[in-house]
């Protein structure tokens, strides 16, 4: 299943709740440094989540995700204080004051539910589970919503993309389905290339890379057996390339070379660092297995080296595994680098197997509380989208050059209203679109803040999911 925003609200989900909670713990530390406070774990939310969902016929993976989007993954305050997962009651004036209070996280879960209930369906017996229905009846909007894109302007104001951004977060759910280590170990079959072969270098490794590669393969029965008798032909052909460590499919691990010895795999040349100090795992990529397992097994068989390896053991896990692109710029593994977010889910899986978090994804240093813009239309009230992390200090130090005396006179001057939130891209960048420019944060520019100019038609990278 894929979601949209025109996926319906009412239905049923796919995720089972130990997913929920995985998802939850995995992206704790995302969501602590987003807002900015320290990581806690959740509490256990998806048998509650699941529970109140199938009791009133609304699908679970997308109340999932929006409790998700508004809580952070429950590191907001208004999650932790209040029990209140779905921001309910919080305003832009006032969003920490105003939001509800609940007892209990099923307390925020099961009116989460009824407030959905209430703009798919309008009365019934839920509103008196729902604190916010005549908020919804006094703006006309009981029973208009029934796909994600519904609730734009609505759940969320102005929210132009709300319902894309929880069909994003109830995609990026489902996926934790594919990353949970597979229950048994994959056997491992030594069929090593004979001493003296042309593809056995034979040189003294101590390996401190594991170099990551796609066989390229596509073909039916292109698994790990096949590519050992390749490479082994190889070596009675006395032809002195390639060679490699390991080959991975979906049922079995088969070594080809002593982990003490290097092979050729790397493309970096004969006294290369990826040749000479990198163990190589080839990933199967044939059309009749499935990849899912092949990079289970790989993941597995990375944090097994990295555990028992003492050249590896010690070094960070981000740091000593690496892509074949990494050493010659060849674009592999490609499958890994050609999926969204394909590179960090592998690792993902990596550090589930060696039993770590992941790392938190990036973003911009922190800075203090947001800032707010007044609304040029709505006296009392607040623009929709405020500057905050990085940004929020990069904006006031420039408007002080614009208005010295008048902050929001300075920001308006500089950079103009910002149009949507600040996302992380693809590319590993941050980005914030105003009115009169683009806002760039890229980590690996000294400094890293930059102002790109605002084309006729504007095409961003595609935001990360």
């Amino acid at each position: 299943m894929t979601y949209t925003g025109q996926s319906p609200i009412l239905g049923q989900g796919t995720a089972t709740a130990e997913q929920i909670d995985r998802w939850f713990q995995l992206n704790a530390a995302r969501g602590a440094q987003y807002v900015d406070l320290p990581r806690i774990d959740p509490p256990p939310l998806g048998v509650a989540i699941i529970s109140a969902c199938s009791t009133e016929g609304v699908n679970s993976d997308i109340v999932a995700a929006q409790c998700a989007h508004e809580s952070a993954w429950w590191q907001s305050k208004i999650a932790r204080d209040k029990n209140n997962p779905a921001g309910i009651g919080a305003e832009n004036d006032d969003p920490y004051g105003k939001a509800i209070t609940f007892a209990t996280p099923l307390d925020g879960i099961a009116a989460q539910v009824a407030h959905l209930l209430t703009y798919v369906k309008g009365d019934g017996y839920w509103t008196v589970s729902d604190p916010r229905y005549q908020a919804v009846k006094d703006a006309g909007w009981l029973g208009t919503v029934d796909v994600l894109d519904d609730l734009n302007g609505k759940w969320a104001y102005p929210g132009r993309t709300y319902g894309a951004e929880l069909a994003r977060k109830a995609n990026e759910l489902l996926a934790i389905g594919d990353i949970v280590p597979q229950p048994t170990e994959p056997p491992i079959r030594v069929m090593l290339l004979p001493e003296g072969a042309s593809n056995r270098p034979g040189h003294a490794m101590t390996p401190t890379y594991i170099t990551i590669h796609e066989t390229g393969n596509p073909s039916k029965g292109a698994n790990a057996e096949m590519h050992s008798r390749y490479i082994h032909g190889l070596a009675k052909a006395g032809k002195d390339e390639p060679s490699w460590h390991f080959t991975v499919d979906d049922f079995e691990i088969v070594q080809h070379l002593p982990l003490d010895e290097n092979g050729w795999h790397a493309g970096d040349g004969a006294q290369g660092t990826g040749n000479r100090k990198s163990i190589g795992i080839e990933l199967c990529v044939n059309s009749d297995g499935n990849f899912t397992a092949t990079q289970n097994n790989a993941a597995w068989l990375v944090a097994k080296l990295h555990r028992e390896q003492p050249s590896l053991a010690g070094l960070n896990l981000d740091d000593c595994v690496v892509q074949h692109n990494h050493w010659s710029g060849k674009d592999c593994p490609h499958n890994l680098r050609a999926m969204v977010r394909g590179w960090e889910m592998f690792m993902t899986r990596v550090r589930l197997a060696a039993g770590t978090q992941p790392e938190p994804a990036p973003e911009p240093p922190p800075a203090d509380d947001a800032l707010w813009l007044p609304h040029p239309d709505k006296p009392g009230e607040v623009w929709p989208h405020p500057f905050v992390l990085g940004f929020r200090a990069y904006v006031t130090e420039m408007a002080n050059t614009q208005s010295p005396l008048d902050l929001t006179a300075g920001v308006l001057a500089f950079a103009g209203y910002p149009q949507e939130d600040e996302f992380l891209a693809v590319d590993g960048c941050t980005y914030q679109v105003c009115e009169r420019l683009r806002l760039q944060y890229n980590p690996e520019n000294a400094p890293p803040f930059d102002v790109l100019p605002m084309p006729r038609k504007m095409k961003l990278p595609k935001k990360a999911p």
